[in-house]
């Protein structure tokens, strides 16, 4: 079984109580009002037995659904849900349920003949769903989602997506009646909902699989397969061979081209990316087939990541033209295959839907913080510090940590070092270095890993 949780759900800015709605059919989260009603009057309430009732869908800014308790602290997620006012026995029910079934609340209770309000003995019913790990989903600021789940964290540009769902996928183990591109160990897949693109039958996942289980499971082919892209993104082929470029979740069609590549680091570890498509017959390419693939593995060899989202170009039509598969077309593929991946890689990201800057942009930010960079040599620590501290030296400027942070998120720093004295000094493009007042080497990390791709090659020492 496949569990589901919301991680992002709507923009604040577009945050909007919702009218109430009688001309649709009722909510099935009214039985957990009606269950949670039963248990506070000692008898079984349906909505027979009630006087009126009425609903209103609701976006609420937190997990408290409005409705906040003493003592209480609410994860500060946007959270779709349903407000059900009950009316039983001369008394009125303000009831919120969460659109997901986490949880239900009375609010509060009132008479209905003063409008007197009754403050219940409030227990929030505990949610229904196999309990996960708090799924947290923040807007930055008008046009950025940050989504944070377990140990996952990255970022997109609301130009991608409106939101974000993600779900653990049991593991399938070899069986005799199981092919071998549908055996993986349980993985983590976000979905980035209503994606820039639509395609029937193709969604944009982020998938994260433990590798040494997918090693394990499959020892004649993931194993080969790692090593293989381990190599490919150390070389980084100019002109790369979609049939040596293994993808690691196997599928069972070919990959036939391997366009626009280049290598591009994710915040914890190395990978690439490149369009492609997945073919098992030989046609005429069209936009229904192309697909914008990353494959990365993390700095400690602990997963692999995998995200492939549908993009679109005018390069390409948009369904296939009429062309007669004949043996003239066959026998020039490899010339229309060559033709096309030249005719891809020549084009600027802003030339595709959506922009692949904005998906190489999300790939740069995901982090998994649970994993430990590899440690470096004694030398090359020492070296890296020598280096930064020789960048750094001579006079510099102190300015506010607001200023300083500021600074890194435009991308203007080369290196940062801290001294045994705790300083932290920040070398600038220009040459210039500058002094934060009261500096916090783990607040200058943080920025630097929200900074993502434009900060990634700062150099970082510490004495």
């Amino acid at each position: 079984m496949k569990r589901i949780l919301i991680v992002m759900l709507l923009l604040l800015a577009g945050l909007s109580t919702l009218a109430p709605v009688w001309g649709q059919d009722l909510p099935e989260q009214v039985d957990m009002a009606l269950e949670h009603l039963s248990g506070e009057v000692g008898q079984t309430v349906t909505l027979d037995s009630l006087e009126n009732w009425d609903w209103s869908e609701q976006v609420f800014a937190d997990a408290s659904l409005g409705c906040p308790q003493p003592d209480e602290t609410y994860a500060q997620v946007v959270t779709r849900g349903f407000q059900f006012t009950l009316y039983y026995q001369g008394q009125t029910y303000d009831y919120r349920v969460a659109e997901d079934g986490s949880g239900v609340v009375l609010c509060t209770v009132t008479e209905q003949g003063d409008g007197t309000e009754m403050t219940p003995e409030v227990t929030p019913m505990e949610p229904t769903v196999t309990p996960t790990p708090e799924v947290i989903s923040t807007p930055i600021d008008d046009n950025r989602l940050y989504i944070t789940y377990a140990d996952i964290q990255f970022s997109l540009s609301t130009d991608l997506a409106t939101d974000v769902t993600v779900q653990t996928v049991e593991a399938v183990e070899p069986a005799e009646d199981v092919p071998f591109f549908g055996v993986h160990p349980a993985y983590t897949e976000f979905t980035l909902n209503n994606f820039a693109v639509d395609r029937q039958g193709v969604a944009a996942t982020i998938s994260v699989y433990p590798l040494a289980e997918f090693e394990t499971m499959l020892p004649d082919v993931i194993p080969d397969a790692a090593e293989a892209l381990n190599n490919w993104i150390e070389v980084c082929p100019e002109i790369p061979d979609p049939q040596n470029l293994p993808h690691l979740a196997p599928v069972n069609a070919s990959q036939v081209f391997a366009a626009n590549l280049f290598c591009l680091d994710f915040a914890s570890g190395d990978g690439l990316r490149y369009l492609t498509a997945f073919r098992q017959d030989v046609a005429p390419f069209t936009n229904q087939d192309l697909l914008y693939i990353y494959q990365g593995i993390s700095a400690d060899g602990q997963f692999y990541v995998s995200i492939t989202a549908p993009v679109t170009t005018e390069t390409l039509p948009d369904m296939p033209e009429d062309t007669t598969i004949d043996d003239d077309f066959v026998e020039n593929y490899n010339t229309y295959l060559n033709e096309t991946i030249d005719d891809l890689t020549v084009l600027d990201s802003t030339e595709f839907t959506p922009d692949l800057s904005l998906l190489d942009n999300l790939v740069a930010s995901f982090t998994i913080t649970s994993v430990v960079p590899p440690v470096a040599t004694a030398e090359a620590t020492a070296e890296a510090t020598a280096e930064a501290t020789e960048a750094v030296s001579g006079e510099s400027t102190t300015v506010s940590w607001e200023e300083a942070r500021n600074i890194i998120l435009n991308g203007d720093v080369v290196s940062v070092a801290q001294t045994h004295s705790l300083e932290v000094t920040i070398q600038l493009a220009d040459g210039s270095t500058i002094v934060t007042q009261e500096p916090a080497i783990d607040d200058v990390f943080a920025v630097i890993e929200e900074c993502g791709e434009p900060c990634a090659n700062i150099l970082i020492a510490t004495e």
